[in-house]
């Protein structure tokens, strides 16, 4: 039986396996490409309710890049959006009768197909970034947070 023991194992023939990066790329591509992904680990100085720590640079520069691109419209929408993961873990949410089934919750502020802010959303652990407020619920802090985003003065 074979067995993949790295990645580099996907690129040995066998008749019996043929797997799909093999179709679209060389080994040498993939290496060119792995060179310049890192995922690194968490620093020891960070909240342990952040269990997306290793994304937090992404994160942090992609919100910071979206507020600076654009002034939002008056009229916006908060929702949820679901990224695809069938892995294993905590922080994953499933839902049947949705067109992604199982996957990783975010709140977005939207407008337009425009993504101005967002926020992870655990089913397990509340987020570090959420501040609760007095009289809400989660999911109502949540709105309450992204909404203060906006970059509008309140008269």
């Amino acid at each position: 039986m074979y067995k993949i023991r790295g990645s580099h194992d996907i690129w040995l023939w066998d008749s019996k396996k043929f797997h799909k990066p093999l179709r679209y790329m060389s080994r040498t591509r993939y290496d060119q490409i792995k060179t310049h992904l890192h995922v690194s680990p968490p620093s020891l100085n960070t909240s342990a309710n952040q269990w997306f720590i290793k994304l937090s640079p992404l994160y942090e520069h992609l919100r910071a890049a979206f507020k600076r691109y654009i002034f939002p419209p008056q009229n916006v929408s908060v929702d949820e959006m679901m990224v695809g993961f069938s892995g294993r873990s905590l922080y994953t949410l499933k839902a049947k009768h949705k067109p992604i089934k199982e996957g990783y919750k975010i709140w977005g502020l939207c407008f337009h197909r425009y993504t101005y802010d967002f926020m992870w959303y655990s089913r397990t652990q509340r987020t570090a970034e959420l501040k609760l407020q007095q009289g809400l619920t989660p999911t109502g802090a949540t709105v309450f947070q992204l909404a203060t985003s906006l970059p509008y003065k309140v008269a």
